[in-house]
């Protein structure tokens, strides 16, 4: 007897029966939303500790017997498989020799996967669309790989190169074999936990429901950049690494310092950038500390960021800082320079750092993110180096929480004389991993950028 003026649901079936009720513009019919906070990376491996992949069962499976996903998903791993069920969830005989405790929780869930070198996803246990989507994106927001069998249903979700498909047991095993590979392993992760929180949250679900009502929808904080620079010769290299930007509301504050730049040229390069922009000056005699603190005044945005003029950035830099600053909760957020590109020996290395998705006390100068105001509180020191040690050690002690997300996109450049961290080449050389001959960005970078 009920007559709503709208339905919303993530079943298919109830908007089906939902449709011959009412008109099909009242049924809104939306995928599955993760929450950042609960399925995310942090504390996600990059050698896991379990080279097993994983198998969440659904609260309620309906294994299909006459599923060949069997044969093609579990049968080719033999003993090598980890399953864990939910607290209830009814015993499924095939799978009784790979069982483990039950998960009880999302925090268990991720705990879980992230020990694991990938994850096994069957659709033929989920009793319906909802479930297995709402597994498909909860494993993706952790980061966790999953490999599984194609499904239409799924194209629309997560593009399909960012799973592993597979439709014969030698391509499960194939799959396996190329995750054991942490760098390519790392890879398709962030790609997955990348497209999870970018476009399937429960903000963004909010905001599909905005968007169907004509309500205009809450834009995402604007990120004030802080471009202080006293090399000319650079100045067009950084504007093109900023441009390049995905993030959707930026504005830049660019502080040339020292009397070696021409005004001119400056703002005729600021004027090709799409967003807002202002560029100071100040006299040499300024430390650096004075230089940002004086352009953060300058500073419009709910957050600020840095960005240095002579490093590589990819598109998706400041988006990965502003994502990771939703799940991770903390005051500051950044990458670890763990690619780095030595101009004086011409090769990227690529540096073993522990320190990825984790809660830390440094975070790389040119890629940290803050609250404005939390920044406004702290100020840089009138020092002319390491001004970004002693403004972390002084949140620190005011209680604030650091976190770094993953390392890629952003390359930082070491090259000559004049930065203001003086480690010497044998400090990158010495822990490099992994190296290629000249400024090979394609180790560093997603979809371009950089350039």
């Amino acid at each position: 007897g009920i007559n709503p003026d709208l339905v919303i649901t993530e079943d298919p079936a109830i908007a089906t029966q939902a449709q011959q009720h009412v008109n099909h513009d009242q049924v809104l019919l939306w995928a599955p939303s993760v929450k950042p906070t609960a399925y995310n990376p942090i504390g996600w491996q990059r050698n896991p500790s379990n080279p097993n992949p994983a198998l969440f069962l659904p609260h309620t499976p309906n294994p299909d017997p006459t599923s060949t996903e069997w044969a093609t998903l579990i049968a080719p791993l033999e003993d090598n498989l980890d399953v864990y069920p939910t607290t209830n969830t009814s015993p499924i005989p095939q799978l009784q020799p790979f069982t483990r405790p039950a998960v009880t929780n999302s925090t268990e869930l991720t705990e879980t996967a992230h020990q694991h070198a990938a994850a096994i996803v069957v659709s033929s246990l989920h009793h319906n669309e909802t479930s297995l989507t709402t597994t498909i994106l909860n494993l993706a927001a952790t980061g966790t790989p999953i490999i599984t069998t194609p499904n239409p249903n799924l194209d629309d979700l997560i593009p399909p190169n960012h799973l592993h498909y597979t439709t014969n047991p030698q391509q499960t095993l194939t799959h396996l074999e190329t995750l054991t590979d942490p760098y390519l392993r790392e890879r398709n992760s962030i790609t997955l936990r990348q497209h999870a929180l970018n476009h399937h949250t429960r903000r963004h679900r909010f905001d599909q429901l905005l968007t169907h009502l004509g309500i205009p929808t809450k834009p995402q904080p604007t990120v004030s950049i802080l471009l202080v620079t006293n090399r000319p010769d650079f100045l067009e290299h950084a504007y093109t690494q900023i441009a390049a930007q995905t993030y959707p509301n930026l504005d830049l504050i660019t502080l040339l310092h020292g009397d070696t730049f021409n005004p001119d040229q400056a703002h005729q390069l600021a004027q090709t950038l799409p967003f807002p922009n202002t560029i100071l000056q100040a006299p040499q005699t300024w430390t650096l500390g004075d230089c940002l603190n004086h352009a953060a005044n300058h500073a419009t945005g709910q957050l600020v960021t840095k960005m240095d003029d002579d490093d590589y950035y990819g598109p998706n830099h400041i988006t990965d800082l502003t994502t990771a600053r939703t799940y991770s909760q903390a005051d500051i957020t950044g990458k670890w320079a763990e690619f780095v590109y030595l101009g004086d020996l011409d090769i990227t290395a690529q540096r073993e750092t522990n320190s990825t998705e984790r809660y830390v006390r440094h975070v790389g100068g040119p890629t940290m993110l803050m609250p404005t105001h939390f920044f406004h509180r702290l100020g840089y020191l009138r020092l002319p180096r390491a001004i970004d040690v002693t403004l972390y050690e002084r949140a620190i002690a005011q209680g604030a929480t650091m976190y770094a997300t993953h390392p890629f996109d952003f390359v930082l450049r070491r090259h000559g004389e004049g930065h203001t961290w003086s480690a010497d080449i044998g400090h990158f050389t010495g822990t490099a991993t992994r190296t290629s001959p000249g400024l090979d960005l394609s180790m560093a970078m997603f979809g371009g950028g950089g350039v």
